[in-house]
């Protein structure tokens, strides 16, 4: 358990959102407006619209903390939306969803002042009033009181008619407005938003904390959390979930009922209890391709769920801000993913559980409810053997297509339930030390799936990333996956019209050493920076596409790279397991050139370590990328394209990334333009941005200096004699 901060001062966790007036056009172009366009000596009054817990309460708290700090005499940053320096506006905050409504403008400042404990200051709030100096600002417009919340409000408006106005209204309230008012819109937090909420709240609850970029980028990564996560008071439980020591990974199955407690809060325990009870059984009741039913059908599904009072429980989650009014008298749900924690919630608690799960699982929209479901029954001991079945059917076994253009269903079906059961597992808290033989398992089994080309790609992939977070069989080791190139001829370039800087070819002899059967991955350079502090940490070290532990290591320099090298060979050195004589170091680009496309008896030397014929799908290129749709990835998990290794049993040696080379540009002997830069290094492999006019296993790419670094750079390592000034 962490120390996490008793309180929370607004001011510390207060984030600007996004304001754009109502009928702009696209939010990605539309003009961002400041508190200070809202509040305009010229304006009548203003309404924000958002959805529930979109944070139009807390901007109305901000706004009235600032105007307060600023009539007191001690103006704070928010107190800049003023329009004029010298200018004081006493505000009034009003919660139209507490007060009642049939109260004069008088008795309702009275009644608004009252609630809040500041009843000593009615007489300043009334001056102010009859002056027009105060700001009046209005809370708690929703559907069920839009009507006679606007009446108030226009009550007020008659009252006291110099006063500035800012109101906050759902965006679900259909139909109801007041003329005159200038009406905007608050956005929810889009992708890069989120991250900075999140460290705002995370950095008061936990100063100093040095793992906020890795919990930033594990609530982008994750589908579910990531979109609750665009309403400010999922980010808002997401920071106070991890600053108390909860994985994000398992939090997302419980985030959804803790963001339906939050507006439920006002209810008594037994109250809210039942209420959500009801919210669960009506999200698993309503299929996730039917979001939006009418009022009457929705009741009718609670009905059918075991809900008493149907209606009753509607008004309430519409209240709430679970349920939103869609128009012409239909409700759903405030969002997918909250649809789908709240399903997961229901079918957890089901005592036919195994049978439900079972029916629901060939539709892959019920896979998220199934794992998040299967991963609180775990966490309660009560999966009754669940996993142990779904890990016997999801016995991995290659497709052996034979020939058939389609692999069998009962495959894919095996493929599926492997996945769903690792997902279990990474959403289930401690897993590897409670389920040790589960989690053995499925990593053997994703082992598997990834090295059989004859599961599709978007598989593959999948199984290395959930390999990765699972923990990868193959990195466990200080020795990283070697393959051995005996020493020996082998022929060096190539002659090919307009690419001149490859030839011209000419036979070498290079003595035996062994390189990494796979580039090095962030689980092995994540060692590495733990074990010396100080070294710079690679650029997009904490970016969710680069960073899953199986993904190649990018945004690493030249020297990091060596720094990498002489950091293991210290380590390998201390543990006995260099033979003597050898360090570990960067490939010369022959060495690296011939471990890709040559063999023991190879008299030949192809175009790619596959053969001559260039294929898309061999590795993870632009090309191949484009081809299937696998817009989504940038690197891949290593080893994840089989069908492309060479005779020496090296992978990834075309596409997924560049690779540092030891090995200084200096033109071929006999080359017809001599050329020598010093400082500058010999790129080899081609990356996932790659077309495959430079995927070639011959073509040197760009040479770059050596503090060179970027999203598809990273390295691969060899165990061999160290290198001399002349031998680079």
């Amino acid at each position: 358990m962490r120390m996490v901060a008793q309180s929370v001062s607004l001011s510390a966790i207060y984030y600007p959102l996004a304001i754009v007036p109502e009928d702009s056009g696209p939010t990605e172009t539309a003009p961002h407006l400041t508190i200070a366009d809202l509040l305009r000596p010229d304006h009548a009054g203003c309404v924000v619209i958002g959805a529930a817990a979109a944070g139009k309460s807390t901007l109305l708290q901000w706004v009235a903390l600032a105007a307060a700090a600023a009539v007191v005499g001690e103006p704070e940053e928010a107190a800049e939306f003023l329009s004029e320096p010298a200018e004081a506006l006493v505000p009034l905050l009003i919660d139209l969803g507490r007060l009642a409504h049939e109260l004069a403008p008088d008795a309702m400042v009275a009644a608004a002042l009252e609630a809040r404990g500041l009843g000593m200051y009615l007489p300043l709030v009334v001056e102010a009033c009859e002056r027009g100096t105060a700001l009046l600002l209005f809370d708690g417009i929703e559907p069920d009181n839009a009507a006679s919340a606007y009446t108030t409000i226009d009550r007020f408006r008659q009252r006291y008619a110099t006063c500035r106005l800012l109101a906050a209204q759902r965006s679900d309230v259909d139909g109801v407005r007041l003329d005159g008012l200038h009406t905007y819109r608050l956005l929810p937090l889009d992708r890069k938003q989120i991250p900075l909420l999140f460290a705002r709240w995370y950095g008061v609850l936990v100063p100093g904390a040095p793992d906020i970029e890795r919990l930033q980028g594990e609530i982008i990564r994750h589908d579910i959390l990531r979109e609750l996560a665009a309403s400010p008071l999922a980010a808002a439980l997401c920071a106070v979930a991890a600053a108390a020591g909860e994985s994000l990974a398992v939090v997302r199955g419980s985030l959804g009922r803790r963001m339906a407690e939050v507006p439920l809060g006002r209810t008594s325990r037994g109250d809210r209890d039942i209420l959500l009870q009801g919210a669960h059984r009506l999200a698993f009741a309503i299929p996730a391709d039917q979001p939006v039913l009418t009022s009457h059908a929705m009741a009718q599904r609670a009905s059918d769920s075991g809900i008493t009072d149907p209606a009753g429980t509607l008004q309430q989650l519409l209240r709430a801000g679970i349920l939103l009014a869609a128009g012409r008298g239909r409700l759903r749900f405030a969002s997918r993913a909250l649809h789908t924690c709240l399903a997961a919630g229901a079918l957890a608690n089901l005592p036919d559980f195994a049978l439900a799960e079972q029916i629901l699982r060939p539709d892959e929209q019920h896979h998220e409810t199934i794992i998040l479901a299967a991963a609180a029954r775990m966490t309660a001991n009560d999966d009754n053997g669940w996993l142990a079945g779904m890990i016997r059917s999801a016995e991995y076994r290659p497709a052996s297509r034979g020939g058939r253009r389609q692999v069998p269903q009962e495959i894919l079906d095996t493929w599926r339930d492997l996945v769903i059961a690792a997902r279990v597992l990474l959403a289930t808290p401690a897993a590897e030390q409670q389920r040790p033989i589960e989690v053995a398992a499925i990593r053997t089994q994703l082992l598997a799936m990834i090295g059989t080309p004859d599961c599709p790609v978007a598989q593959r992939v999948q199984a290395g990333r959930l390999l990765g977070e699972l923990g990868d069989p193959r990195f466990e080791a200080l020795l990283p996956p070697l393959a051995t190139i005996d020493g020996g001829s082998f022929v060096l370039g190539a002659d090919l019209p307009g690419y001149e800087e490859e030839g011209p070819a000419q036979r070498i002899d290079i003595p035996t050493f062994q390189i990494g059967i796979y580039p090095v991955t962030n689980r092995e350079y994540a060692r590495f920076l733990d074990d010396r502090a100080g070294q710079n940490m690679p650029h997009y070290w904490h970016d969710p596409r680069l960073n899953n532990p199986s993904l190649p290591v990018v945004g690493v320099t030249w020297h990091d790279a060596n720094a990498y090298c002489a950091w293991l060979t210290e380590r390998l050195a201390a543990a006995g397991l260099l033979p003597e004589g050898m360090v570990v170091r960067l490939p010369l680009e022959a060495e690296w050139e011939k471990a890709a496309i040559w063999g023991p008896r190879v008299k030949r030397k192809p175009a790619y370590p596959w053969g001559d014929r260039w294929d898309a799908a061999r590795a993870n290129t632009a090309e191949g990328r484009t081809a299937e749709g696998r817009s989504e990835w940038m690197t891949t998990p290593v080893g994840c394209f089989p069908a492309g290794v060479g005779n020496y049993g090296v992978h990834d040696m075309i596409g997924n990334v560049w690779e540092w080379t030891a090995s200084i540009y200096t033109s071929y002997p006999g080359a017809t333009l001599a050329v020598h830069q010093p400082g500058n290094y010999v790129l080899r492999g081609s990356s996932y941005t790659s077309n495959s006019g430079n995927t070639r296993a011959t073509y040197r790419s760009s040479h770059l200096p050596a503090g060179y670094w970027y999203y598809h750079l990273g390295f691969r390592v060899v165990i061999g004699r160290p290198l001399t000034a002349e031998s680079q």
